[in-house]
């Protein structure tokens, strides 16, 4: 199967879906409140795109300065777990979050300059 990549991602969209988890699952008394099955199976949906093309898109990362490079290399290693999970269990509201969590450091670690 091959997927394939937007030339421009879409990082006005990306952000808005974080946030939307972000900042409605910031943890309060009880559980956060991320609104009913079907809207956190849509956010669900919609992070766990977002975050394939962001892996596909950051590539190699070996050209990355050390710090940035081991930083990528731990959130690739969790972004490449989190989408092993099933869609049930990724609609959980700390796993939503771990997906919000994940596609805004992606989205920042490639906006990172890479070395020549």
């Amino acid at each position: 199967m091959t997927t394939l990549i937007p030339a421009v991602l879409d990082t006005a969209q990306i952000r808005r879906t974080y946030a939307a988890v972000l900042v409605m699952g910031v943890p309060r008394l009880g559980s956060p409140n991320l609104g009913g099955e079907e809207h956190r199976a849509h956010l669900a949906g919609l992070l766990r795109g977002q975050l394939q093309l962001l892996v596909e898109a950051l590539g190699d990362v070996s050209t990355m300065e050390e710090e940035n490079r081991l930083a990528a290399e731990h959130v690739l290693k969790r972004a490449h777990d989190e989408l092993e999970i099933d869609l049930r269990e990724a609609r959980q509201p700390n796993r939503l979050h771990d997906l919000a969590t994940l596609t805004r450091c992606l989205l920042s670690l490639h906006g990172l300059p890479r070395a020549r």
